[in-house]
């Protein structure tokens, strides 16, 4: 690929047919159940356009390095009920998580005990998974595993899905600088340099199949203007560099049926060379990732109505966010007087003369806001009255709101640190502030599948969480368009290569630990011998 990728190069989830795709029913978004509608939807859709090939009997090992909220978890699990209702047998096994703050390993951990295990609570295989500390560390044979609290064999794995924080690359952050190549470096001030090498010096120690690459549309933003190089470019020669076949997709989650405007590049890379589940002779990578892009754009869903998703107002959760912002007092803020003038200026208003808009100060959910954050909700309800959301969380100049088509509501992307102020055109209904857990509902997170996990967490998390997850629609149609493409090797064929090296890998880490005393000791058995001979490891040129 060139140097100066760019968006023109990737498939865009814009450039759908001309038949209106069908829509989701808000019920089964909110009650979880839309993820395994969609996958059998797909799955009969893909059988009108190419010939289904029957997966052999064989496990995918899968893991994950800064994914979010783990989300996958679900998407996974959808494909795994398909496949079981159509009478295959392929099976998909967590072998590891990858977080560093402990409030989003808290929530992968309580989210894998709901999800993963079985009715008489026995654990399940997806339960024998580690939760490693650092991205950083995933390069190595051990590392740190809060899981276990120990030291952990870095696992191998088929499927390798990732992100990195956005905080150097959004064009929302206070750390984005459009000229600085972060994902060139080998640390940054979000960690998405340190996420990255990360994954790449996994990739580069283990055999990896298939890969999976999320991150903000701003990835192609314009980069170094000498070598016309961006991060996006970087991300993927880096990648080719590895050996992937890639196919780049840029992809808008309000097409794919949830009520939510968020572009992100996701990136497929297939790895001919380390096919053990697949046989490219017939069909390359490149082939199958073409097919993967027709297979996609099936996938398409129209939203329903942002409105569907919200709480009832007479929801616990609703009154219990409510007092703690009350208990919590009066909270001071920055307010510059001076640049709040100049700004209702500016848009033609006069700063002494605008009140709060009717009904704003008549709720509670008002009095728990900042000087500054009333300031920036008497300006924007002044400038824009028709949005039903509006992100208040920061300046005056930099509100962002909803759009409506036809009296539908689309959110804009959700993020980390947002504070939207959320009014409904019935007048009975007050207007308020959205809750963590209604984010989550708009990035499609099946919320109403894992009660205890929601239960004994904040919502301030919640929204730190969808912040920073993949969108759980988006995910489906990019995997189970893969995995129908895919050309799968009879059962009978397949390679087993992950079990030995994986074996090999496990006895030379007991080894090592035992010797870590005195690693100058020249007193290695001859198996020992053997077992570093055997260690499998690709070409890192």
């Amino acid at each position: 690929m060139a140097s100066g990728s760019s968006a023109s190069n990737a498939s865009s989830s814009q450039a759908c047919s001309n038949v209106c795709p069908a829509s989701i029913e808000p019920s089964q978004i909110l009650d979880g159940s839309y993820l395994g509608t969609l996958a059998k939807e797909h799955a009969a859709a893909f059988s009108s356009v190419i010939v289904p090939v029957t997966p052999p009997e064989t496990t995918l090992l899968w893991g994950t390095i800064c994914s979010g909220g783990e989300v996958l978890l679900f998407t996974m699990k959808e494909l795994h009920n398909l496949y079981v209702a159509m009478g295959f047998k392929l099976r998909f096994v967590h072998r590891f998580s990858c977080e560093i703050k402990p409030a989003l390993q808290a929530w992968i951990f309580s989210v894998n005990h709901e999800v993963g295990t079985s009715a008489d609570g026995a654990e399940t295989d997806d339960m024998k998974y580690c939760l490693f500390e650092r991205a950083e560390d995933m390069g190595k044979s051990v590392a740190k595993c809060v899981r276990h609290n120990k030291f952990c064999i870095v696992p191998n794995v088929d499927l390798l899905m990732m992100g990195t924080s956005c905080k150097d690359i959004s064009r929302a952050s206070s750390a984005y600088r459009a000229d600085m190549l972060v994902m060139s470096m080998q640390s940054s001030i979000g960690g998405s340099a340190e996420t990255f090498c990360g994954a790449e010096a996994y990739m580069l120690r283990h055999i990896v199949q298939i890969f999976l690459f999320e991150n903000v549309d701003a990835l192609d933003d314009a980069g170094d203007l000498t070598t016309h190089m961006t991060n996006l470019s970087v991300v993927y020669g880096r990648l080719e560099k590895c050996g992937f076949a890639l196919k780049m997709f840029l992809m808008d989650t309000v097409l794919f049926g949830l009520p939510q405007s968020r572009r992100r590049y996701y990136i497929i890379g297939l790895k001919e060379s380390a096919a053990a589940h697949f046989d490219f002779s017939s069909k390359s990578a490149s082939q199958v990732l073409g097919t993967v892009e027709n297979l996609v754009r099936l996938c398409q869903r129209t939203p329903p109505c942002a409105s569907m998703l919200l709480l009832g107002e007479d929801d616990c959760a609703i009154d219990d966010e409510l007092n703690r912002r009350l208990a919590m007092g009066e909270k001071g803020s920055k307010y510059n007087v001076s640049a709040a003038i100049s700004q209702f200026q500016g848009a033609g208003l006069s700063w002494g003369a605008v009140d709060a808009r009717s009904g704003t100060q008549d709720t509670l959910w008002y009095d728990t806001l900042t000087k500054l954050q009333r300031n920036v909700l008497t300006y924007s309800e002044a400038e824009y009255k028709d949005a039903m959301f509006r992100d208040i969380g920061q300046s005056s100049s930099r509100v962002r709101y909803s759009q409506a088509i036809q009296d539908k509501h689309t959110v804009f992307c959700q993020m980390p640190g947002q504070l939207v102020w959320v009014r409904r055109p019935e007048p009975e209904k007050l207007p308020r502030l959205q809750v963590g857990r209604e984010a989550l509902t708009f990035q499609g997170y099946p919320i109403a599948q894992i009660p205890t996990t929601i239960s004994m967490t904040s919502e301030k998390v919640m929204q730190e969480i969808a912040g920073n997850m993949m969108s759980a629609p988006v995910t489906l149609a990019l995997l189970q368009s893969l995995f129908a493409a895919l050309p799968w090797r009879p059962s009978s064929h397949s390679k087993s290569t992950q079990t030995t090296e994986r074996d090999v890998d496990e006895a030379l880490a007991v080894f090592n630990a035992a010797s870590s005393s005195n690693p100058a000791s020249d007193d290695v058995s001859p198996r020992v011998k053997r077992l570093r001979r055997l260690r499998i490891r690709p070409n890192a040129e």
